[in-house]
């Protein structure tokens, strides 16, 4: 509790300095710019107030920034682009925080976790990205981030986690998607996304969360995906203009527990291949129809267990 004092940028040896979740108070003190050797600065989960100084950019050794959840405003400064030893970027949860935070993060080459969730960062995602070859973790949602998903993201081999939902989004699903056999979990939203489902989805071997939620999305469900044989949660729930008949395939997802298919327009039943899943449990609404689960969906958002679960 408190706030920090400028004499902190007297400790010019220190390289780890981690005061997050301690309800500090004020602005972040322009001294602190002197700690000249810090490698690590966690200031998340805070009360903290102002703007991220230029000064941040005099930190040159600095590869891990944690800002995430304090009410940090004003704009990210461009001369950060200077801080290329960064790893881990995180300024998550600041609602009034700007900028245009891909054009700075293009000479990031050690980049591994980007977030800039929940903030109210614009611009685009340039071509660019694909070069962040390290990148492991990049959430994008629930900010102002514009303009199409450039397919070069598909040249980020390493990536696990991959976040992209945003209302400003004007992009289908890059048909690259599919070349990131690392990614863990997807989640694509908002009524930016625009397009089809791309077939290439089923590659992700190694996925096992998907969400495709509150699009614009059209056509039909690919088969391919019942080739993502590590998948444990689905949900492609409220996309008013997907239709056609869920695909058989999916009854190969062994792995499958959770599948949400709520306000989507999708043929009924949901087939029994999927319902006879052993760990299956389904979200649906009507007029869908279930019939292979334990009870029936009411008040047009029902959920059911499937056979497997009895």
């Amino acid at each position: 509790v408190g706030s920090l004092p400028d004499e902190v940028g007297l400790w010019t040896n220190v390289k780890v300095f981690d005061v997050g979740g301690n309800d500090l108070r004020g602005t972040i003190p322009e001294g602190l710019y002197g700690m000249s050797n810090l490698e690590t600065l966690v200031l998340s989960i805070n009360d903290l107030t102002g703007s991220i100084s230029s000064g941040l950019s005099l930190l040159t050794s600095l590869k891990h920034f944690d800002v995430e959840g304090n009410d940090l405003r004003g704009t990210i400064p461009q001369g950060l682009s200077g801080l290329t030893n960064m790893e881990f970027f995180d300024i998550q949860s600041n609602d009034n925080l700007g900028g245009q935070v891909f054009d700075m993060v293009s000479g990031f080459h050690h980049l591994r976790h980007l977030d800039v969730s929940a903030t109210d960062v614009s611009g685009t995602i340039s071509e660019d990205i694909g070069e962040l070859q390290k990148l492991t973790h990049l959430h994008c949602s629930n900010n102002k981030i514009s303009g199409t998903v450039p397919e070069s993201i598909g040249n980020l081999e390493e990536l696990r986690f991959l976040y992209l939902e945003s209302e400003f989004f004007n992009s289908t699903i890059p048909m690259s998607i599919g070349k990131l056999s690392n990614l863990k979990e997807l989640f694509v939203g908002k009524p930016g996304f625009h397009g089809s489902i791309p077939t290439t989805i089923g590659a992700l071997a190694n996925l096992e969360a998907l969400k495709i939620w509150d699009t614009l999305l059209t056509g039909t469900l690919p088969t391919e995906l019942g080739e993502l044989s590590s998948l444990v949660f689905l949900d492609l729930g409220v996309n008013p203009s997907i239709e056609g008949p869920i695909p058989t395939e999916m009854g190969r997802l062994t792995m499958l527990e959770h599948l949400a298919v709520r306000n989507t327009p999708l043929e009924s039943p949901i087939p029994d291949e999927i319902c006879a899943l052993p760990r299956i449990y389904i979200l649906y609404s009507l007029p869908m129809e279930c019939q292979c689960c334990d009870y029936p969906a009411s008040d047009n958002q029902g959920s059911a267990p499937g056979s497997g679960n009895r």
